[in-house]
């Protein structure tokens, strides 16, 4: 279940870290500023923070895999829906949209590697896990380089990466398992804090000092991180690319 966890994990930046390679064209096709540009990366960030909140408290009480896979497709669908637009406004709302299906990868992909392994070992299953997140960085970086070595419009860099997301995404929903046995039982219900209801949970997380530390660190780090994803592209496109 890791691994394939891990492979469908892999490719689900080429609908997210693909952005960046295509500002430039973008810029130009629809005669915009790269202020607008901030601002559309601005609201995919934005969906993607809401969707966080929502979407790791609904892995506990919904399908983790159906979760990944329903988040997957919509997020092709929403890219495949960009690289036919034409307003800024429209690009900026299923931009939007797509962070919010981005989200619904991470934490519930988490959830069934909880499921799967024991307590003692989940440390080193989630640094796979986060490995591969890191690597599906450098491959949407590397594919979106080649596109773009090919000759081919901005348009595409939304149509093509996120194929391989497609076939990943497919073979997570035939393969994966959200735990060894299907069946719920009492145990794993009150295991998994069925019986406290949505606000219960959040009082329980946001009155953890620790979370919060956590949470405002990462915050942090995340500014500093998708401000180089989205803009490091538009730097080495310049005049000597």
């Amino acid at each position: 279940m890791l691994l394939v966890t891990m492979l469908c994990y892999l490719f689900f930046y080429t609908g997210r870290h693909n952005f960046g390679w295509a500002v430039k064209g973008m810029v130009a096709s629809l005669n915009i500023p790269y202020s607008t540009i901030g601002w559309i990366s601005f609201c995919m960030l934005i969906g993607y923070a809401i969707g966080q909140l929502i979407n790791g408290n609904l892995a506990d009480r919904l399908s983790p895999k159906l979760m990944v896979v329903t988040g997957a497709y919509l997020s092709i669908a929403t890219n495949i829906a960009i690289s036919f637009s034409y307003s800024p406004v429209i690009i900026m709302i299923l931009w939007g949209l797509n962070g919010f299906f981005q989200s619904m990868a991470w934490a519930p992909g988490a959830k069934l590697i909880n499921n799967w392994w024991h307590e003692n070992e989940r440390g080193k299953a989630f640094g796979f896990y986060t490995m591969a997140a890191g690597f599906s960085s450098a491959v949407t970086y590397l594919i979106s380089i080649i596109l773009l070595q090919q000759g081919i419009e901005w348009r595409m860099l939304f149509r093509l990466p996120v194929l391989l997301l497609l076939v990943s995404a497919t073979i997570f929903l035939f393969v994966a398992k959200n735990k060894p046995d299907e069946h719920d039982n009492l145990e794993a219900k009150n295991a998994n804090g069925a019986n406290i209801n949505w606000l219960e949970r959040y009082k329980l997380v946001f009155g953890n000092p620790r979370f919060l530390f956590t949470s405002l660190s990462f915050g942090f780090e995340s500014m500093a991180r998708y401000g180089l994803i989205f803009w490091v592209p538009v730097h080495f496109l310049g005049k000597n690319w």
